[in-house]
């Protein structure tokens, strides 16, 4: 369960989140702070979401009223610092090194307020570029796993298959193109360059056709391979 914007729900639609959901293996990640638009007590907030967590410093007390912050030249003097992984070896990051994404490709500005994670006995998975500071968390409990990043916007394609596995879920590519599936018909984009695609298999699928020409090989139980030139589209019908 992704929650990438849950600023107005309250503490305890936070907290019975948790609760119901906090079982059978899955993993919960909050992005940004949830309740931030309705709540300002972080005490309250944190005790609901299971870390201990603060706003970044020079965050503008009182009532939020986010145009109005905007306005008055908030944004533009507190650009929020990106994450960088801390090189933790955590499971949550294979493959990641570095920043995550520190800016909107959809909207014209990028995404404060951010949140740091204290002392709550988390992993810290990143931290705030050029500090100490803990802002990517994972806490692991007997039946559940839940992470919190206190960044919006900082993720990658990588961080959502790790959870995928967390969650013991199979991704079906492991690279970062495009990819469809539904209605018996798997499609890739071939959008990070040329080469041989490893394709897994929906579970009770065996048997891959391809529809646009792209050779269909080393066919197992698990999936299939494919070479794609960069930029093509291939679509298979499944069985």
């Amino acid at each position: 369960l992704f929650f990438a914007d849950a600023a107005t729900l309250s503490p305890e639609e936070i907290a019975a989140i948790r609760e119901r959901f906090g079982n059978s293996g899955r993993v919960i990640v909050w992005q940004g702070a949830p309740g931030f638009l309705k709540c300002r007590d972080w005490g309250r907030i944190g005790k609901a979401v299971g870390f201990d967590i603060a706003p970044m410093p020079d965050y503008p007390d009182g009532p939020l009223e986010c145009d109005r912050d905007y306005e008055a030249g908030y944004r533009e003097k507190h650009l929020p610092v990106p994450l960088f992984s801390a090189g933790s070896g955590d499971p949550l990051m294979r493959g990641i090194r570095g920043f995550f994404m520190q800016s909107s490709t959809v909207v014209p500005y990028v995404f404060p307020p951010c949140w740091q994670v204290r002392g709550s006995g988390a992993v810290t998975l990143a931290n705030y570029y050029g500090t100490d500071i803990p802002g990517m968390a994972v806490r692991r409990h007997k039946d559940f796993t839940e992470v919190f990043i206190g960044q919006p916007g900082a993720v990658t394609p990588q961080l959502f298959r790790n959870l995928a596995r967390e969650a013991g879920i199979t991704p079906s590519l492991e690279t970062d193109d495009l990819f469809y599936c539904g209605s018996g018909l798997i499609g890739v984009g071939a959008s990070t360059g040329s080469g041989r695609r490893m394709i897994r298999f929906p579970a009770g699928y065996r048997k891959a056709e391809s529809l646009t020409g792209h050779k269909v090989e080393k066919v197992t139980a698990e999936g299939f391979e494919c070479v794609i030139p960069y930029r093509d589209f291939a679509v298979f019908r499944i069985e």
